[in-house]
This record gives C-alpha cells, structure tokens and sequence, in this order.
C-alpha cells in the first residue's frame, strides 16, 4: 500500500497554514500558525517526529479554543493546551493542516531515451595510438606523475585510506524505533499504576547502587599492636603541652622565685637571738 501524501510534505520553507479540528466529518479551524519544512528523518527536540504528525507554530488562536487539549506536550512538558502553544512550536496531525496559497509539487515524467543513446556503439579503431613520426620521438610517461585513477576507485581509496592506513568502516547507529500507539501519558495513569511504576523505579535505582565494602578486621600481630595502642591513646590520651607564651611565664616566675629565695638566705646569715650557737 502506497503512503498516503499531504501538502505539509512538499513545503520547502516555513509557510503559513491554518490547524483544524475534525468533529465527526465536519473541520473546524482553531488556530492560523506557520509549518516547518520536514526532512527524510524529521526530529522535534531532538526526537524523531511520530509519523502523520508535523511541527508547526501557533499565532493566532480562534475563541473558545484555548482549552483545546494538545495531543502532546510541547516545550518541556508544561504546554498542554492550545492557548499556552503561542510562541511555541508543537506537533499537529498533518491531515489537519490546511495550506491556502501551496501548489502541489508537479510529478516528473518517466525520463526517455534520448536519440543519441539509441545510436549504435562506434567502433574502436584498429590503430588507437598514431605512429610517431621519424622526426618525433615516441612520448614516454612520466615517472613522476602518477597513473589517473579513476573517479569512483579514487573516493573509495580515500575514504577507506588516511595516512596510509586502513581504517575499519564505521558503523551507523541505527534510528530509534517510533512506536505506532504512543506509551500511556503520566498523568492518564490511575493512583494504583502510579504507585507501581514508582516502586519499580525505586526498586532499579537502589540495586545498581554499589554495596559499600564491609572493613576487614586486623589479622596480624602487628595490626593488633596498633588497635590495642589505638584504643589505649583514645581512653588516656597524652598531656596538652602549654603553649610557649605559658613556658615563658612560668620560667620567669620560677627565675624571680629562686632569686627571692637566694636574697633571703643572704639577709639570714648572720644569726639571729635565739639562733646563735650556745
């Protein structure tokens, strides 16, 4: 079965166009907007586009049609309805898209055989290289310039050769796969789907999380030594050492205290009443 076509397919630039709405048989315009051309492979942000749905752009939006729910969101997720689209490129069905001034691309013809292909083949000559003359040495190639390739082996070689290298043939990734029946929209889910969906995330999420690596207790002597020291440190731990301002201190007050002290032997060496040898 043939694709069906639409006139949004021919475009070539952005052109004006009216959206409709079919109720029952019967189309109704709700907004006039613009089309964008659409390639072989056409994305919106940065998706592959669903097939029967083109990417167009919202300027005006007729009464009363600014709750019209959208098929699906645009921008990130928060354009829902029609009226929120201004400005905004969304995705519309393309049978619903109206071009008033578009001409229809003209079909080409089957090409014919021109005349001169229908000659026959001339025939090569008996003699393709002329003799020289007797006066005219025979043209010898040039060692330096290379032989002509031809055309088609010379963009294979080149495409397949750099450097002299080979390089392997790159593979294209293949095109996502557009399912035909869209997934079920978050917010058309029940409570009950809802809270499965989120069990099942969480669920994925917390096993490819990594277990952390269990501590391996010591085993030797010498790792026992300095557990015991470790746990002996931790319960008695070493005197806080006075920082130099106090050693400062409490040398000069030990200087001035042993001076004194000498200073009051020297005043007591005469004895005193009552000190005095019998």
């Amino acid at each position: 079965m043939a694709p069906v076509g639409y006139p949004v397919d021919d475009i070539t630039k952005m052109t004006h166009c009216e959206l409709h709405v079919k109720v029952v048989n019967i189309s109704m315009k709700v907004a006039v907007g613009y089309a964008l051309p659409i390639g072989p492979t056409p994305t919106y942000h940065c998706r592959p586009v669903l097939e029967g749905y083109a990417v167009v752009g919202v300027d005006e939006i007729m009464p009363t049609f600014e709750v019209l729910d959208l098929h699906y969101p645009a921008g990130e997720g928060d354009v829902t309805v029609l009226g929120d689209a201004k400005n905004v490129t969304i995705l519309w069905p393309k049978e619903c898209i109206v071009l008033r001034k578009h001409t229809p691309r003209p079909s080409s013809p089957p090409p014919h055989p021109s005349p001169a292909s229908s000659s026959p083949p001339r025939q090569p000559s008996s003699s393709p290289h002329p003799a020289p003359s007797p006066h005219q040495s025979p043209a010898q190639p040039s060692p330096r310039e290379p032989s002509p390739v031809p055309q088609d082996k010379k963009r294979k070689r080149t495409a397949t050769v750099r450097r002299g290298k080979l390089l392997p043939k790159r593979k294209q990734d293949p095109l996502p796969k557009v399912p035909k029946v869209p997934p079920k929209r978050a917010y058309d889910c029940t409570e009950e789907e809802t809270a499965a969906i989120v069990d099942a995330e969480t669920t994925a999420f917390f096993a490819k999380l990594r277990r952390p690596k269990e501590p391996e207790f010591p085993s030797t002597k010498e790792e026992k030594a300095k557990v015991l020291k470790m746990l002996k440190t931790l319960h008695q731990p070493e005197p806080k050492l006075s920082s130099d301002y106090e050693r400062s201190i409490l040398k000069s007050h030990a200087a001035q205290k042993a001076s004194k002290s000498s200073t009051d032997a020297s005043e007591k060496s005469v004895a005193e009443l009552g000190e005095q040898a019998k």
